[in-house]
């Protein structure tokens, strides 16, 4: 017997066993995103595993055949997970990826990190920078442009884990190493985002990879914007906020990207000119409530990162307050030097990250929803404020749904609780799936009856607006003239917000 197979079919064996100790204990079904993940990830390695061990245990194959197989299972595996959650771009150390790395390099005996990357990855290339030098000029000012795409063949140094590919991004099907890039000067990182906008997807994950190059971000664009306005920085802000809640990852209030989205919002808030700052501090929502300057305060205390995202919301709906939200202050010569002095040789970017994506592999995740029961307006809250607003079309087109009626009244009521970006990403995927909720007419009477349970006049406009956007005709018609139990209707209602 070959040795390596041998060895390989003891590493499957290990698995296979800790895989059925975990099964026998039967797992409980998805109970939130996070749950979720865990169940997809723990599906995907059940299935790789059989699928390994039938493969390495079929004694009618040859050498040549298991590696040409395992090479195909590989590649397809990649392809499945790529730009997911999965990838090996963003759980660089999950166990199928290990197991997947530990066996190419067992099997083809690998010398390199290009030689293994080959064979897991489909079609791939490198990405690299080139720097002109400059006579009597500092590395900081040489010239930045991309290199011709090399193959993968030039990554000669050794890597016997995965882990080694926590300092690569991975987009439009290329590779590249930001080990190149944590010395930069803060004008050859403004050349390379230029340089990086042909490949958008890559240029998010470069910027996206951690703290560092977040932070990077935020100062280019603070700098080629001539500041932001503070409509801009909140926006970012509720976006963090929403990618790094507690619902979302699990990992405690005021998780490391949210905690640095916070504290790079209050420095830009900080560095506006006095009056137009204590004028963005003092706005409130148009009912009242928190004042902006509060909600910092709050998100200083590590008070719930859910909660002050609801509150900056309903700060940008009213509209009094859009004169000095979108007001386009200019940065200081002094400024914009103090935000270089922060790059360059003496202030390196750390290269260890991995992508923040949340998304899951399609046909795992439609697996696992398929075993879940919606049974009441309770269900479809507790799901909803706990998946990412981009996975809605994903949750409500795969679960099952046992209440009576399919939509029913308690969960318009209780829509006020999510911000406005949950509440449009649910009101797309009802209509994207009307036929699964009674078809449109049952839709937009269900829209209609969020619309009664508003709870200020910004969002009665604003869900009449999305309403007459989405629909016409008699359907939309006949939502108009419904009643309630007193006999008013949608227009009753929406003319009490009008004076």
């Amino acid at each position: 017997m070959n040795i390596f197979l041998a060895r390989i079919r003891e590493i499957i064996k290990t698995e296979a066993e800790l895989l059925t100790a975990i099964f026998a204990a039967s797992p409980p079904p998805p109970h939130d995103y996070k749950s979720l993940q865990d169940a997809v990830i723990l599906e995907e390695r059940r299935q790789e595993v059989q699928k390994l061990k039938e493969l390495f245990s079929n004694e009618t194959l040859t050498l040549d055949q298991i590696k040409e197989k395992f090479k195909a299972f590989a590649q397809m595996r990649a392809k499945a997970n790529q730009g997911t959650s999965l990838s090996y771009f963003a759980m660089s150390t999950g166990h199928c990826n290990e197991l997947y790395w530990k066996i190419a390099q067992t099997l083809f005996e690998t010398k390199n990190l290009g030689e293994t990357l080959k064979l897991l990855l489909p079609k791939h290339e490198l990405l690299e920078i080139d720097l002109l030098p400059q006579a009597r000029m500092s590395p900081a000012s040489w010239e930045l442009t991309l290199a011709p795409h090399t193959t993968l063949s030039s990554l000669n140094e050794e890597a016997s884990e995965p882990k080694v590919l926590t300092r690569f991004v991975e987009g439009n099907d290329l590779l590249f190493n930001l080990e190149f890039v944590t010395t930069l000067g803060f004008e050859q990182y403004q050349t390379l985002q230029c340089e990086l906008k042909v490949y958008p997807a890559l240029q998010d994950q470069v910027f996206q990879h951690n703290a560092g190059f977040k932070k990077l971000f935020f100062n280019l664009n603070l700098v080629v914007q001539q500041g932001k306005t503070p409509r801009d920085a909140i926006r970012d802000l509720i976006r963090e906020l929403a990618r790094a809640g507690t619902k979302y990852t699990a990992s405690g209030f005021a998780a490391s990207s949210a905690g640095l989205a916070a504290v790079q919002c209050r420095e830009y808030l900080d560095s506006l000119p006095q009056a137009l700052r204590e004028s963005v501090l003092d706005l409130q929502s148009s009912g009242g409530g928190k004042s902006l300057g509060q909600v910092f305060n709050a998100l200083a205390q590590a008070e719930c990162v859910e909660t002050a995202s609801k509150d900056l919301e309903r700060i940008l709906q009213n509209a009094a307050s859009l004169a000095i939200l979108t007001q386009h202050p200019s940065l200081t010569g002094k400024q914009v030097d103090e935000i270089r002095k922060q790059y360059g040789l003496k202030n390196p970017l750390s290269a260890t990250g991995a992508s923040p994506t949340t998304v899951l592999p399609l046909a795992l995740a439609q697996v696992l929803l398929s075993k879940i029961q919606l049974n009441s307006a309770y269900d479809y809250i507790d799901f909803l404020l706990q998946f990412p607003p981009e996975e809605y079309d994903l949750l409500l087109k795969n679960v099952s749904i046992a209440c009576i009626p399919v939509l029913p009244l308690g969960l318009a009521a209780g829509l006020n609780i999510f911000n406005a970006s949950q509440i449009e990403a649910f009101f797309n995927a009802i209509i994207r799936n009307e036929n699964k909720f009674g078809g449109k007419t049952k839709v937009i009477q269900f829209l209609f009856d969020c619309l009664i349970f508003s709870e200020n006049r910004e969002k009665v406009i604003s869900r009449l607006n999305f309403i007459k956007e989405k629909f016409s005709g008699q359907a939309l018609l006949d939502g108009i003239k419904k009643k309630d139990l007193i006999g008013s209707t949608v227009l009753h209602h929406a003319a009490m917000f009008a004076w």
